[in-house]
């Protein structure tokens, strides 16, 4: 029984690459509990790019390459999930959502999605995550070839994704 049979469904996006970024500053500096990762993180070493390069490669390299069962979606929180996985049944390829919005655009978006719907909603003023508000955070440009390859393996269909692959 599909409790979404009638219903028309949306799902948000985010650049997988600030995702998994976001993933590693929410575990350096905010995490309280280590019960739920495996992988502690030294928040000393938060700026240096070799250091978060090694610590992301380590968790690429647990994450399973292929559609992952429900118990790894929940090993792994559904933050290293790839984004793809919400919205593609595997191994069928059946798209499960009608909408994808753009987390970078997503209050106009919604705005846009809802006014289509003949409702109306209001979408607050996006606050940027807490443990990403230092000016001098590494991004993107520092991943190493490395990290690079194994985001690709992992993730290539998230950027695919991101690029208009499925949001029309």
């Amino acid at each position: 029984m599909n409790p979404y049979e009638d219903a028309d469904l949306f799902a948000v996006v985010r650049d997988p690459y600030d995702r998994l970024l976001s993933e590693f500053y929410y575990i350096c500096r905010r995490k309280i509990s280590n019960w739920w990762d495996v992988v502690d993180c030294n928040r000393t070493r938060t700026h240096e790019a070799e250091y978060m390069n090694e610590w992301i490669q380590h968790k690429l390299q647990q994450v399973p390459t292929k559609a992952m069962s429900a118990q790894d979606l929940l090993n792994y929180n559904g933050h290293f999930t790839p984004q793809s996985h919400f919205l593609v049944s595997f191994p069928s390829q059946v798209r499960m959502v009608d909408y994808v919005l753009k987390m970078d655009n997503l209050s106009s978006e919604i705005t846009a999605l809802m006014k289509a719907y003949g409702g109306w909603a209001m979408m607050p003023s996006h606050k940027k995550n807490a443990a990403r508000n230092e000016t001098h955070d590494l991004e993107a440009r520092h991943f190493d070839a490395k990290t690079l390859s194994l985001f690709q393996e992992r993730y290539g269909h998230d950027v695919d994704i991101l690029n208009d692959g499925m949001l029309r």
